[in-house]
């Protein structure tokens, strides 16, 4: 029967990967949100302002001086989660079980394609020691069906920082102005952008 941190364990490591499909799919999402908002934004600039209004925006917007963000003086800095690292020893025999079976020194038999993916393969590993990302790493051995050692607490933690730092990515991709404006209805949207021209006006001028 599993211990019930190993079964904690798993199932940060399926919150994870749920989490990072999401992120992924949020960073396509406000990639487009971001394209429409700067056209409206420009729109609105061109065709609602006076000449002396739109004068400035023009000379704020040379300056680099506006940004997709919300309401910077309204924003406070949350506290960051401590940091846990993974024991070494955890990480080193997690990516010496991987490189058991991808090091590039052991692919020379291979097709071609098949030793570019496991060398490609291998780089992700490598970097995501460096990075001590235990999830990735969990990822690449499952892939592998490489045997994996038992989870021990500090395994655990990691997986929860983790847990924390994709959930605060997917908070600010969903804060910016972009964002918000871009999953309004039409009316909504029109006073968004009006707040959002009267910040910008407010802060920058």
């Amino acid at each position: 029967m599993p211990s019930p941190q190993k079964k904690e364990f798993e199932i940060r490591l399926l919150e994870l990967k749920y989490l990072k499909a999401k992120l992924e799919m949020n960073k396509e999402l406000a990639s487009a949100a971001a394209a429409y908002f700067a056209e409206a934004f420009n729109d609105f600039i061109k065709n609602k302002l006076s000449k002396e209004d739109r004068r400035i925006f023009e000379d704020i917007t040379k300056k680099g001086m506006i940004d997709n963000s919300k309401k910077r003086a309204e924003e406070t800095l949350e506290d960051e989660p401590k940091e846990v690292t993974p024991s070494p020893q955890a990480i080193r025999k997690i990516f010496r079980n991987i490189a058991k079976e991808i090091h590039p020194d052991k692919l020379v038999e291979m097709g071609q394609l098949e030793r570019e993916e496991k060398e490609e393969l291998f780089k992700v590993a490598q970097e995501a020691a460096d990075r001590k990302n235990l999830s990735d790493l969990y990822e690449i051995s499952e892939k592998l069906k490489v045997d994996l050692p038992p989870p021990d607490s500090s395994q655990v933690e990691i997986l929860n920082e983790e847990v924390q730092k994709l959930k605060q990515e997917l908070k600010t991709i969903k804060s910016t102005a972009s964002w918000e404006w871009y999953n309004a209805d039409d009316k909504a949207k029109e006073i968004l952008m009006v707040r959002y021209i009267q910040f910008i006006y407010e802060t920058c001028k």
